[in-house]
C-alpha cells in the first residue's frame, strides 16, 4: 500500500468517525434522562404543555397561545408522544446542514488528516 492510499484510507476513515460520533451524540440528545434542565428563557412546565398541546392537536391562537407556536416543543423535553417526530425533524436538520456544508465545499479542519489543505476549496 502506497503513502497517498494511506492518507486517502486515513482521511475516509476520519470522516466516517467523524460523521459517525457526530450522528450518536445528535441522537443520544434525545434519550430521556433525569430531569429537564431550563431552556434559557421558558419555564420547563411551558415546555412540557407544549409537547401536550402537539400531541393534543390544540389549534394555535386558538385553543392555547405561547410565542413559541406549534413547532415550539421542539426546542427541548421529553414527552414519550412526541419523542419520534422530535427526533425525525432533528436528523433531519443535521442533514440538512450537513448536506448544505458538503455543498459548499466547507469542512473542517478536524476531519482533515492532510492539515497543507486547509482552507483550500476541493
Amino acid at each position: 500500500m502506497t503513502l497517498a492510499q494511506v492518507r486517502a484510507l486515513t482521511k475516509t476513515l476520519a470522516t466516517w468517525l467523524a460523521a459517525t460520533t457526530s450522528l450518536l451524540f445528535a441522537v443520544s440528545r434525545f434519550l430521556p434522562s433525569g430531569r429537564p434542565g431550563g431552556y434559557n428563557g421558558a419555564d420547563d412546565a411551558w415546555i412540557q404543555m407544549l409537547h401536550m398541546a402537539f400531541a393534543e392537536r390544540l389549534q394555535f391562537g386558538r385553543d392555547i397561545v405561547f410565542t413559541f407556536g406549534p413547532w415550539g416543543f421542539l426546542f427541548g423535553g421529553y414527552h414519550p408522544p412526541t419523542y419520534l417526530i422530535s427526533v425525525v425533524v432533528w436528523v433531519a436538520t443535521c442533514a440538512f446542514a450537513q448536506t448544505m456544508q458538503h455543498a459548499t465545499g466547507s469542512q473542517s479542519n478536524a476531519v482533515d488528516p492532510d492539515y497543507r489543505n486547509c482552507g483550500e476549496v476541493r
